[in-house]
Formats: C-alpha cells, structure tokens, sequence
C-alpha cells in the first residue's frame, strides 16, 4: 500500500510539473505540441522510461510478495488484466486504474470461490461491456456526472422558482 501511494504521489507531482503538462498536451495534440517547439520523441521516451520504472518496481514488489517467478506468471492472461484494469477505471486518469484494479480483482474472487463462472470468461465479458457501453471508463464517467450535476444546481441557484418547481406540473393547467 505504501508503494502504490508512493508511485501515485509521485506521478501526480510529474503531471503538475512542466515536463507533466508537456506529456498531457502531446497525449492530446502531438502536431500542435511539435509546433509549439517541444520534441515528442524526447518526451515520449522519458514517459515510457517512468513507465518501464514503475513496472520493474511492481515486479520487485510481486517477487517478494510472492517468493517466486518465471516467465509463465506474466502470460497473456496477466498482461490483459492489466489493460482490462484501465479500461474498467478509466483512460487519461491516476484512480482509474487503481479504482479499476480493485474492483477486477474482488469480481475475479467473487466469481473464482463460486466457481460457476470461468473468470477468464468474465473478464472477456466485461472488456467487451466496458468498450461497447463506457469506453471512457468508471472515474470520468463520474467525473461527467458530478460536472453535470453542479452545472444544473449553479443554474437553479439564481432562480428558486425554478428549483423548487415541478416540471410535469408546469403545462398541467
């Protein structure tokens, strides 16, 4: 836990730095961040390089945890738990990952006691739900739902008629 706020601590301190908003403007608009005059190869390449670090550190922190490993344990099945993990939390996001990771893995618990459902099963079930129905993910479609929700009680703020007036009453009469 300590290791996961720790990687979650310093990546949110990157994105606030230059070098972060830099990364987020080529992720959004790699011409026009050429344009402005930054190098994306040089930033891509420090990008993957923080990437390739928080992994190798993952991996130290699995081998202990675990007391062993082989090139079997890192198979096909983990390297798509972990995509399925951002998918289900969220692209473009720090939580959604994480958020993403917990609730796979107590759904693949969940459904591996019972053993009714082969999880493999239910992780194909839930990469195609998640890419056909939310394909932004968990965390901005909450984000879109809070943002939504405080721009209409901003706009019925200013008019308390209009706050506390019923909407299938208004043409009643």
């Amino acid at each position: 836990m300590g290791g996961l706020l720790l990687v979650y601590g310093l990546l949110r301190f990157i994105l606030m730095s230059r070098f972060g908003r830099v990364v987020v403007a080529i992720r959004e608009n790699e011409t026009r961040a050429q344009l402005i005059g930054y190098d994306p190869r040089l930033f891509k390449l420090l990008a993957f390089v923080i990437g390739a670090g928080i992994a190798g550190l993952a991996g130290c922190l699995y081998v202990n945890w675990a007391g062993y490993i082989s090139p079997g344990v890192f198979a096909l099945t983990m390297s798509a738990q972990a995509i399925i993990f951002v998918l289900v939390g969220g692209l473009g996001t720090l939580l959604g990952p994480i958020l993403g990771a917990v609730l796979i893995q107590w759904l693949i618990n969940t459904i591996g006691d019972q053993g009714t459902v082969d999880p493999g099963l239910g992780l194909g079930i839930i990469l195609v739900a998640f890419v056909l129905l939310f394909p932004k993910g968990i965390v901005p479609l909450v984000q879109a739902a809070i943002q939504q929700a405080l721009t209409l009680r901003k706009r019925n703020v200013g008019s308390p008629l209009l706050a506390d007036a019923d909407p299938l009453q208004s043409g009643a009469e």
